[in-house]
């Protein structure tokens, strides 16, 4: 009962924890939504990308997510498209700390055959009320 409790807190709150600027927007690529995804025992950055053209062959993403419990250490996640795709989303590794009221950066490289062709920044704040980290056992980095 208690974790389901906290679920429907989170989905509640999860609109509220992340506000950034304005999107990020690049020459093929943007930043559609950011927020951070929370569960019982973590949480986890969850972003929307669309891309200006359908994606082509060899088209792949690398997303570099700012880590909380060191900073020169980003979580990284690749993601392969599919031909035909304009839209995708990124989900960072669970995490198991972070600093409420803290601004945290989120990095995609749109890549073709290997090559960098675009990239785009977004800088998600997150907050959330301080007993909802307590009930998840999230603590502070």
């Amino acid at each position: 009962m208690t974790r389901a409790v906290v679920a429907v807190l989170a989905v509640g709150v999860l609109v509220g924890c992340a506000s950034s600027p304005s999107p990020d927007e690049g020459q093929f690529l943007t930043v559609e939504i950011g927020n951070f995804r929370l569960s019982a025992t973590d949480v986890a950055y969850d972003m929307k990308y669309g891309l200006f053209e359908p994606s082509g062959a060899g088209t792949a993403v690398r997303v570099s997510f700012e880590n909380p419990a060191n900073p020169r250490a980003p979580l990284v996640v690749d993601v392969a498209l599919p031909e035909g795709v304009t839209e995708f989303d990124a989900v960072s590794p669970p995490m198991r700390c972070i600093a409420n009221g803290r601004r945290y950066k989120v990095t995609a490289q749109l890549m073709r055959d290997g090559n960098v062709v675009d990239s785009v920044s977004q800088v998600l704040l997150f907050r959330v009320p301080p007993d909802l980290l307590k009930t998840m056992n999230v603590g502070p980095c």
